[in-house]
């Protein structure tokens, strides 16, 4: 699990480092898609801040992604079992997670898997995805998302 969260904090500061300059303000949080060599990510953060609020994360000809969400519950540790809810107005899809608290950033993640069909439905969606856990919710608009997800759309398949 460790490697992976490495990957996906390293592909946040990759991802954003090949974004255009002036393409979005340094403080907004915006969709972020890439392919790599081994995969591809989809990532909501800030760009060029090591801000990554969710990301899903996939190696290459594989169906089977890897979703975290930094999200600190009142009773945090390592290892601790969480359902989280992503949630369109038409789609709604349970993940199961295990926390990690990330000692480079003191961050607080939860991570699980799930499959690319389960998303699609979600980045087809308008309006916000809302990540539910616990007692609270998030609302993050899906405003290019469908358009930063085509590298995992395209990467992240079944061989």
């Amino acid at each position: 699990m460790v490697n992976v969260l490495m990957k996906a904090s390293f592909l946040a500061g990759f991802v954003v480092a090949t974004l255009p300059v002036g393409l979005v303000s340094a403080q907004e949080r915006t969709w972020i898609g890439q392919s790599y060599e081994e995969g591809a990510a989809l990532i909501y953060g800030i760009p060029d801040s090591g801000d990554m609020t969710l990301s899903f994360d996939c190696a290459r000809n594989s169906d089977t992604l890897t979703f975290i969400y930094a999200f600190e519950p009142g009773n945090a540790s390592d290892r601790m079992q969480l359902e989280v809810r992503l949630q369109t107005a038409d789609t709604a899809i349970p993940v199961a997670t295990t926390g990690t608290r990330l000692e480079i950033d003191d961050l607080f993640v939860l991570e699980g898997e799930l499959k690319l069909d389960e998303i699609t439905g979600l980045l087809k969606s308008r309006g916000v995805l809302r990540v539910f856990v616990e007692n609270g919710s998030e609302e993050i608009p899906l405003d290019g998302a469908r358009e930063a997800a085509k590298s995992l759309l395209e990467t992240c398949t079944a061989s």
